[in-house]
């Protein structure tokens, strides 16, 4: 697979998985689900460039998402931002995230 097909496939699986997240309680998942979301966003922080993640997070201005960004982002931070275990990559890419779920 060509570098530009493989980024594109994966552009649409984490888009896909942005739009069901906008499904997700944040606030009252259990700890397996806590675990499988923190485990999924370290793996996704780890294997997408800083470009594709601003797009992937960049909710439509069109459409009221407040909510669902304000559990996302403070679940970012509180799960794997403020975690220290975590490498220098991922709290970058974290952060990128939080940041881009801040704009409006």
């Amino acid at each position: 697979m060509i570098p530009e097909e493989k980024s594109s496939k994966m552009e649409k699986i984490l888009n896909y998985f942005v739009f069901i997240s906008k499904n997700f309680n944040f606030i009252e998942l259990t700890p397996s689900a806590r675990t499988f979301l923190v485990e999924l966003f370290i793996k996704i922080f780890d294997n997408t460039d800083d470009g594709l993640l601003k797009s992937i997070f960049q909710f439509p201005s069109k459409q009221n998402y407040k909510f669902v960004k304000d559990a996302l982002r403070l679940f970012l931070s509180h799960f794997i931002l403020k975690k220290s275990n975590h490498s220098e990559l991922i709290h970058r890419r974290c952060q990128i995230a939080i940041n881009q779920l801040s704009n409006e």
